[in-house]
């Protein structure tokens, strides 16, 4: 209930991929004579490698020298066009990278004089050269690695450690931790290379390796490895948990580092769900893949069922904390039953919701059922003084055998569930494929404090815009003073209009009106006060069309 509120009470802006706000030529435009270059705009800053925008003729022969460079602003990206373009029909392509560290791609038309028609197929297989192809596949499949392995790894050891207190654990346990994190470690590192030909549409060079080593996913994947072999020491070393999690923490920060909740506000609260969602994660999958190994070897049943018990109430706290987590990042992602059952990430999304509750029926089976039915059997096999280790060969009951074979389908299914998530975080989130608009909401230093701004709905039009002054704390300001929000669009010329806000409340302004009428990257100034105690804070806000 308390998570519930927070959601309903939070302004969510999803941005996730970055989306294209305006081209230069505009798209189906017709010119006299040949523009000098050509500009795609985006709602937010990306990365742009050497080749990011090319441009061909109607017959497909490239026209650009590969100079993309970034435009006056981080959300622009410009290459100069050669002088000589004849009357002809030319393709643009695009391929960038959003701030959450996804490529993204597109294509638009301009003709100069009389030039015929694009052909559609033309564009088509142009646009298909940005993509990866089967890099793309690849990338999904060494993603799913790296996350089963990687969680395998982490959750495994946690339950060494806090479950069988590292006591009676099978070889095989404390093997497949190090080869868990190593298969992670390796898969991780792949990815990069992977990613370079993502972003150079099939072709893995240098230059691409370069940009992918410094993208969210090279630092992402930097940080797991670190982490991972920090688990691995740990283990192999027989350390206390204290070296095990840091290695843990830093698990968890590589999957903050890259992924669609990097450009979600707030962020606190959106950051904060991921972490308690990869946690989870680890408890749940590497917890059940150490439970299996141990069933495999035939421990006796008072001292597995108490390491069930123990396991199971874990795995029901991380599981709430799943839940609650992904309740969070759903809001912010899907926004809409309309968005979850009409775009590709809304079907894959319940996919991996189903695999989950189908998971999690089959593991309420074994606690409430199983568990107790094998404490009954060694409690009535059990002799008078016979010591815990002497029960180690007694034969297996059938809730023994019926709880082995769960337990496999469990981790199997598991399994699934992560190959899901593997392609889920790549594709378009549900509220941006079905064209919700979400709030806008961003945090920038106000004085000594700071001003969280609110667009709603952050559409071209009539928005309502709130400004909230924070103290440095994250309290409402008492600060007094008349208060000033200035709207331009640098692109267009357009602008400033000025208004002064009502004040709403302690350190909450609004103001509603048709300002933001255009699409585009507005610059929106907010002045406090006047004078020596004047505050002054300017951001930039992507108004969709």
């Amino acid at each position: 209930m308390l998570v519930i509120a927070v959601v309903v009470a939070t302004p969510l802006a999803a941005s996730a991929h970055a989306t294209l706000v305006e081209t230069d030529p505009a798209n189906g435009s017709q010119l006299e004579q040949p523009p000098a270059q050509a500009t795609v705009t985006f709602s937010e800053p990306v990365d742009a490698p050497a080749a990011a925008i090319r441009v061909f003729d109607s017959t497909g022969a490239r026209l650009d020298a590969g100079d993309s460079s970034q435009g006056p602003s981080p959300e622009q990206v410009s290459v100069t066009l050669p002088s000589e373009l004849g009357p002809d029909t030319y393709v643009v392509t695009w391929g960038v990278v959003s701030l959450d560290g996804h490529p993204i791609r597109g294509a638009f038309t301009f003709q100069v004089g009389s030039g015929a028609a694009a052909d559609d197929s033309l564009i088509a297989s142009l646009l298909g050269r940005r993509s990866g192809g089967m890099l793309s596949v690849a990338g999904a499949a060494a993603r799913w690695v790296t996350y089963l392995a990687g969680l395998t790894a982490a959750g495994a050891a946690l339950f060494s450690w806090y479950v069988a207190r590292r006591r009676l654990i099978p070889p095989s346990v404390g093997r497949l931790i190090p080869v868990a994190a190593l298969t992670a470690m390796a898969a991780s590192v792949l990815q990069i290379p992977l990613f370079a030909g993502e972003l150079s549409g099939g072709v893995i060079s240098m230059e691409a390796l370069g940009e992918a080593v410094t993208s969210p996913v090279g630092v992402s994947g930097a940080v797991r490895v670190v982490g991972l072999l920090l688990i691995a020491v740990a283990v192999t070393r027989q350390l206390t948990a204290g070296w095990l999690w840091p290695g843990v923490a830093g698990l968890v920060a590589a999957e903050l580092l890259a992924g669609h909740t990097l450009t979600t506000q707030p962020i606190w609260l959106v950051l904060g769900a991921d972490a308690v969602h990869v946690l989870g994660s680890a408890v749940w999958v590497g917890g059940l893949a150490a439970l299996f190994l141990v069933l495999r070897r035939g421990r006796d049943a008072e001292t597995a069922a108490g390491w069930i018990s123990h396991f199971s109430t874990m795995a029901v706290w991380s599981v709430l904390a799943l839940g609650a987590a992904g309740l969070v990042l759903a809001s912010a992602e899907v926004r809409t039953v309309g968005a979850l059952t009409s775009t590709t990430y809304g079907w894959t999304l319940v996919a991996k919701v189903g695999l989950a509750a189908a998971v999690i029926a089959a593991g309420a089976y074994n606690n409430r059922l199983l568990v107790p039915a094998i404490r009954r059997a060694a409690d009535e096999s059990m002799p008078s003084g016979e010591s815990a280790v002497a029960t180690l060969t007694r034969p297996r009951t059938a809730a023994w055998s019926k709880l082995r074979r769960n337990v496999g389908l469990e981790v199997i299914g598991i399994a699934v569930i992560l190959a899901v998530t593997a392609v889920l975080v790549n594709l378009e989130p549900a509220a941006e494929a079905a064209g919700v608009t979400a709030p806008f909401s961003t945090y920038v230093d106000l004085g000594d404090g700071q001003l969280n701004l609110v667009v709603d709905p952050n559409k071209a039009g009539t928005n309502q815009i709130h400004a909230y002054v924070l103290t440095a704390a994250g309290s409402p300001s008492p600060a007094e003073g008349e208060a000033v929000m200035e709207f331009s669009l640098p692109s267009r010329e357009i602008g400033p209009f000025v208004v002064e806000p009502l004040r709403a409340g302690p350190g909450h302004w609004i103001h509603s009106g048709p300002e933001l009428a255009i699409p585009g990257n507005w610059e929106v100034k907010f002045t406090l006060g006047s004078g020596f105690g004047e505050s002054v804070a300017t951001t930039t806000v992507g108004v969709t069309p």
